[in-house]
């Protein structure tokens, strides 16, 4: 076993140079760098692929609930024309309650969407105490 007081030095016994330890740290300091990028790359490219399966599958779902709505409106307007006995009357009311009802989740969803709503306040709170808590520091 190596004796701990003999690690790092050179085969004469003398203690190695700061320049060749500054070498040393800089070239280790380097390995590790161009080992967390290469992690970092990997795990980036891992991610975006599980991204962009996961978007497929929402695509496909969506496309599945479209169609399963417009047999769902379908069969609202076949029942309502076979009760009323008119296919046209029906596929008006059945048209006329999903309009209301995609007019409501619209008028919902911009309000959302404001501006003021998009102000990331929790952020610009945190700002404030931050700048609060380094003024009453300074002083």
């Amino acid at each position: 076993m190596a004796d701990r007081s003999q690690a790092g030095r050179s085969p004469e016994g003398r203690p190695p140079s700061r320049r060749a330890l500054l070498g040393e740290a800089l070239r280790a300091g380097g390995d590790l760098i161009g080992k967390e990028l290469k992690l970092f790359q990997v795990e980036a490219d891992g991610n975006i692929r599980a991204l962009a399966a996961l978007i497929a599958r929402f695509g496909f779902a969506a496309i599945l609930l479209v169609g399963g709505l417009l047999l769902l409106v379908l069969a609202f307007v076949r029942a309502l024309g076979a009760l009323i006995g008119s296919q046209a009357l029906a596929a008006l009311t059945v048209g006329g309650g999903f309009a209301a009802i995609t007019a409501i989740f619209l008028v919902l969803g911009l309000r959302r969407m404001s501006l003021d709503t998009l102000n990331p306040r929790r952020s610009e709170r945190q700002l404030a105490r931050d700048a609060r808590l380094v003024g009453a520091a300074g002083e």
